[in-house]
């Protein structure tokens, strides 16, 4: 592969690239510290998102734009989340619900749903989202950190 230079725009393959060293640094240096948790696959979580169920006790967040979310997560109430890439949805069923229909609107992929897990396999929370690559960081006094990785519009 051949990397071409612009003199005024990068190419948009170097950009990509970029991206994508970027990402694994980012990997690298937060495996470093924190403990991982995993996802697990659950139709439970999938029909509950899909039939707009709403649990009161947990704190609800969508990733994206509000009109077009990518990923909705509900945290359990022990736990909290590190919102950096994360924006808190009004705790009301309306508000989950009007989210729940705009992250159809717009995918290519059917979202589906997942547990988050700690390491010992103790739930944190749900995940509704189209995409599988996901890092869970457990971090001191029940902190979580989410990061869906996205590749850029246009990738395949």
């Amino acid at each position: 592969m051949r990397l071409q230079f612009k003199t005024s725009n990068q190419t948009f393959g170097l950009k990509c690239f970029r991206l994508l060293l970027a990402f694994a640094v980012l990997t690298v240096v937060w495996g470093c510290s924190g403990q991982y948790g995993t996802l697990k696959s659950s139709p439970e979580v999938t029909n509950f998102f899909v039939q707009n169920d709403y649990k009161p006790d947990y704190a609800y967040y969508y990733s994206g734009r509000e009109n077009v979310p990518t990923a909705i997560i509900g945290i359990k109430p022990n736990y909290q989340l590190v919102p950096d890439f994360w924006t808190k949805i009004p705790p009301n069923p309306e508000a989950l619900k009007k989210l729940m229909q705009r992250i159809y609107q717009y995918n290519h992929h059917i979202p589906y749903g997942y547990d988050m897990l700690e390491p010992s396999g103790q739930k944190v929370g749900i995940l509704f989202s189209k995409h599988r690559r996901v890092a869970i960081r457990l971090e001191a006094h029940n902190k979580v950190q989410v990061l869906i990785h996205e590749p850029p519009s246009g990738w395949k």
